[in-house]
């Protein structure tokens, strides 16, 4: 049951979310089959939510992504520079740039538009970065299946400041003791009560 709920999670879509991809060299594609480096057509009509982390090549695109941050105003991506394109490329790490123009897995779509160029329009393209577990919707999921185990400050800080006043308690008794050898109270014949001894015939 788990398994299967992780395959329409994550890496697997739902047959009613799968729609099929035309690629860079013009193959028409099963959007499961997709992996990184695949630069796909995103203007399908059977496009309705993002199967994979996806950078916006040309043209723009009006999305939702209300599963992932919860807010349910769509957001507006653009496509991205070479040059982040490059920074990417680099260092594989998402930037404020780079999020511009970055269609996250999962998230809906709400309009794909291509480029207008000479009275036409273009369809719009994308590069395909991340799959499956890779991508941040995966990331998210295997977050909260497999968590990290966690060591809360507060209870180490409280570990500490309980052995330090076990401490404090434990010199404070060894200085009573002392003191009190030292001025005689330990000696039992200082104890001694005073008793009277009644003469007469037992």
């Amino acid at each position: 049951m788990l398994v299967s709920k992780l395959k329409m999670a994550v890496g697997h879509l739902p047959l009613e979310s799968r729609c099929y991809l035309i690629t860079f060299t013009g193959a028409i594609r099963d959007s499961s089959t997709l992996v990184p480096g695949d630069v796909v057509n995103l203007s399908s009509p059977s496009l309705s939510i993002f199967p994979a982390d996806i950078l916006l090549l040309s043209g723009g695109a009006i999305v939702n992504e209300s599963m992932l941050t919860g807010e349910s105003v769509p957001v507006s991506k653009v496509s991205i520079t070479n040059n982040d394109l490059a920074q990417w490329t680099e260092g594989k790490e998402v930037t404020a740039e780079t999020a511009k123009g970055l269609l996250y897995t999962g998230t809906k779509v709400v309009r794909v538009r291509g480029n207008a160029i000479g009275g036409t329009e273009s369809p719009a393209t994308g590069l395909v970065v991340r799959t499956a577990f890779n991508t941040t919707k995966g990331a998210l999921v295997r977050s909260m299946l497999f968590p990290k185990p966690m060591g809360f400050k507060f209870y180490r800080d409280s570990m500490r400041f309980i052995a330090v006043l076990a401490g404090i308690a434990g010199l404070g008794f060894l200085v009573s003791a002392f003191q009190f050898v030292r001025l005689g109270v330990s000696d039992m014949h200082e104890l001694r009560l005073p008793t009277q001894c009644a003469a007469g015939p037992f």
